[in-house]
């Protein structure tokens, strides 16, 4: 999906492996579009390592995401 040129405001992703370089190449790619991590595997301070704009472990609430996610289109401006 990212190859494609389809404009994100907000990419969501769960880390299954920290180093797996997947917020490094949207940072590349979209260096504006805030991205969001989420793991029950990956220690935080590993998930913290992957330079994400925010972070949200496992388990988490519908509110905790909702809050995080909208956090971080309003500051982007998306």
């Amino acid at each position: 999906m990212l190859a494609t040129d389809v404009a994100y405001d907000l990419i969501f992703t769960d880390v299954n492996m920290p180093g797996s370089g997947v917020v490094a190449h949207v940072k590349q790619r979209y260096p504006v579009v805030p991205v969001v991590v989420t793991s029950g595997r990956v220690a935080l301070n590993e998930l913290s390592a992957t330079g994400a704009d925010a972070i949200i472990p496992k388990p988490h609430s519908e509110i905790a995401l909702t809050r995080t996610i909208g956090r971080m289109l309003r500051k982007s401006g998306g």
